[in-house]
């Protein structure tokens, strides 16, 4: 009843990185690989190389390699000077030693206790990070990863911006001139008022201009 591999092809891949591991085979081990069967063992493997091709690639299969370490630093150092993984799981009683995990280091997702399960739960966001992939998705978080936010700036029309030299300001003119270049000194109702004003008077002088030449 035990799950198998895709194909044939996978259950080599597999078994090569157990066989080239420099590490201890304490459980499974390549000779019960079966790729007639897609059929890969549960192993676990102690104490590989970091250079190992198990410790480099992503394994897809059941083979779990272990590095035992002395104290938490020396885990959390060696998660940080590797490329940033998809997903971290922490397992512990510690309070503050899972916090000190989850601040010290960086991962596409995240779990204390438990494996995987972040996948499944819909209101929290799935992605890597760095070389462990880019963007997210699920929900709402995939509706914004997935659309262009885009953004409209508009300006007050006849904005007397030739007033300022142009950038850089010095601290206390910053304010005066985003707000003269942009929004206007006015408010924006008295600015449309007046310039509502402003149509009217030339259009007024448009009309007597007019009357005095068609006579």
């Amino acid at each position: 009843d035990y799950g198998r591999v895709i194909n044939d092809r996978h259950v080599e891949r597999v078994r090569r990185l157990i066989t080239s591991t420099k590490g201890q085979v304490v459980a499974g081990g390549a000779a019960a690989c079966d790729p007639a069967a897609h059929f890969v063992p549960p192993t676990i493997v102690t104490n590989p190389s970091v250079d190992d091709p198990l410790m480099q690639e992503e394994i897809f299969g059941p083979v779990l390699p272990i590095l035992p370490y002395d104290n938490l630093e020396e885990a959390i150092e060696h998660v940080n000077k590797n490329d940033k993984p998809l997903a971290l799981y922490v397992f512990g009683q510690d309070g503050k030693r899972v916090k000190q995990v989850l601040s010290c280091t960086s991962s596409g997702g995240a779990c204390v206790n438990t494996g995987m399960d972040h996948v499944a739960e819909s209101e929290l966001p799935f992605g890597g990070v760095g070389a462990s992939g880019m963007g997210r998705y699920h929900g709402h978080f995939g509706f914004e990863e997935l659309s262009h936010a885009r953004a409209v700036l508009r300006r007050q029309a006849f904005t007397p911006g030739w007033l300022l030299p142009p950038p850089p300001y010095k601290d206390f003119l910053y304010g005066a001139a985003v707000k003269l270049r942009i929004t206007g000194l006015l408010p924006k109702p008295v600015a449309l008022a007046l310039r509502g004003a402003a149509l009217a008077l030339a259009s007024l002088l448009v009309y007597l201009l007019a009357r005095r030449f068609a006579v």
